[in-house]
């Protein structure tokens, strides 16, 4: 008897998983979020580990026609950089400034590349007019 209520004295007590969880495992999290000139304008890079990954655009002022063009960063300048398809185009045909558009996601595993075994993004805009939108680049 007294081994059984010394069984029932000792606490229990659970572990936790060494490994960090996935960040946003299933959801889109935003590797990159920010203002460009729509006509001219470049982000920054946007670091992916591979997945899927979408452009968004938000803000696109009345009559406006937006082409966005995603790049994967090969480290040596812009004019060597590939251009990942297909070209991303937003006309904003109401009266009013737009609200958020996610463009289809594309397969950014086979931009992986480097010593870092990542993939590196970024947009270049051109418009219609000039026009400050607001850019988000997801993984």
């Amino acid at each position: 008897m007294i081994g059984f209520l010394m069984l029932l004295s000792i606490p229990s007590v659970s572990f936790a998983s060494e490994q960090p969880p996935l960040n946003g495992a299933g959801e889109w999290d935003i590797i990159y979020q920010g203002t460009i000139n729509a006509n001219g304008g470049r982000t920054p890079i946007a670091y992916s580990g591979g997945g899927d990954v979408r452009v968004c655009i938000n803000g696109v002022n009345a009559y406006n026609y937006v082409s966005l063009r995603l790049y994967s960063d090969n480290g040596s300048g812009d004019s060597v950089d590939d251009p990942v398809l297909p070209e991303m185009n937003y006309w904003n045909s109401n009266s009013t400034q737009t609200t958020r558009f996610c463009f289809s996601k594309i397969d950014a595993d086979f931009y992986k590349d480097g010593s870092n075994h990542l993939a590196e993004f970024y947009v270049k805009s051109t418009a219609s007019f000039n026009d400050n939108v607001v850019i988000t680049i997801e993984d």
